[in-house]
């Protein structure tokens, strides 16, 4: 399962915005209801997150700027830095195109309707069939946010899991049905933290059409999936040495023979923390069976990494050189977010990516059925 907090997800596409046309003016007004002082759009401008605010005037909020092509957006209310809480909490996404956006509603954003320019045409088309996954994750992000015994935190998993089943139904014939338009290549960017798989995510990259995929975020993206390859199902496992928390080196090679799972993780992560019980159990269940593991931290923090390990006492190696995501595994392995491992056979070879849950003892199950 990926995180919604702790996964590094791609909410927004690149663009830049130093052209000198293609002039936008988004104007927002929603009801009589009482609202916040400040809306925040939020962008990606040059591989960097980008905040514009703009203060209620006349009942309405006003942005303006410039759109060399389509680029999408996000509208939050009220919260900076921050996904508030509550009937504004709702993901309102729109592109940001040359001429006037309009944003009304009665009430809230929910039942917002978006108006102008041909890319939020495409978006309003598409915008039924994804209203009941924004409302998934929503339900999941807030049941996540509330929750404060394990009950609650099983409960908001389940709600994630299951919204991350209704991506993997739906986005790909959506992908498919709009590979023409800049909508397509967002709903591919969407997509691919559910998945992180080049098996997965390279044949619904070549049914963009050649415009999409040339573009700038195109092209990242094509250059993601591309390193993506390297650390696809049956490709080499790719060797790193890492000190232990002892100080000692240990070397993914010595495990050579082994069932080895891969596992990244954080002190910070709670999913992260929530796998390690169930991973615990498997453990114990395979050991003599020649399955191993491997945690690599992507903590910066010593003393909250050797905190973390002697409240879960996981029996197995702990490596870490605590440059987290700048580190040399999460380098070689692609690593944008966590949780996430991969299963290496004895030869080497990577058998299988981000099984969490169940879906690792199932694996386990697999291949060594014909085991010893």
């Amino acid at each position: 399962m990926k995180s919604l907090l702790c996964y590094v997800v791609v909410l927004l596409t690149t663009t830049s915005c130093s052209a000198q046309s293609g002039q936008y003016d988004l104007r927002i007004r929603l009801g009589a209801r009482p609202r916040p002082s400040t809306a925040y759009l939020w962008r990606q401008s040059q591989g960097r997150l980008v905040v514009d605010s703009a203060h209620l005037s006349n009942g309405e909020y006003t942005f303006s700027g410039m759109a060399v092509t389509p680029f999408r957006a996000r509208l939050v209310l009220g919260h900076k830095w921050s996904l508030p809480l509550g009937y504004d909490a709702f993901p309102f996404y729109l592109y940001l195109e040359s001429g006037t956006i309009r944003v009304s509603s009665q009430d809230s954003l929910r039942h917002a309707t978006l108006k102008g320019g041909p890319t939020n045409a495409d978006y309003n088309a598409l915008r039924p069939s994804l209203l009941p996954l924004a409302e998934q994750e929503q339900d999941a992000y807030q049941a996540r946010n509330h929750a404060t015994s394990k009950s609650e935190r099983d409960h908001a998993r389940q709600l994630y899991d299951a919204f991350q089943a209704s991506q993997q139904q739906t986005l790909p014939p959506l992908i498919r049905q709009w590979a023409h338009s800049r909508v397509a290549l967002d709903l591919l960017l969407d997509y691919a933290p559910a998945l992180a798989t080049y098996e997965d995510l390279a044949p619904l990259y070549n049914m963009l059409a050649p415009s999409i995929k040339y573009s700038s975020a195109g092209q990242a993206l094509g250059q993601r999936i591309a390193e993506l390859h390297e650390t696809a199902v049956g490709r080499p496992a790719p060797p790193f040495t890492q000190p232990d928390s002892t100080g000692q080196t240990v070397a993914l090679a010595a495990f050579r023979g082994q069932y080895v799972l891969l596992d990244f993780w954080a002190s910070w992560c709670t999913p992260c923390r929530a796998e390690i019980p169930l991973l615990k159990a498997t453990y114990q269940q395979y050991k003599a069976r020649h399955f191993n593991v491997v945690s690599v931290s992507m903590d910066t923090n010593r003393y909250l990494w050797i905190q973390a390990l002697k409240q879960e006492s996981m029996p197995w190696k702990q490596v870490s050189d605590l440059t987290g995501l700048r580190g040399e595994p999460a380098k070689l392995y692609h690593i944008d977010g966590i949780p996430q491992n991969f299963l290496i056979g004895p030869t080497g070879t990577i058998l299988a990516k981000n099984l969490q849950g169940d879906a690792l003892t199932r694996k386990l199950a697999e291949v060594l059925a014909t085991k010893p």
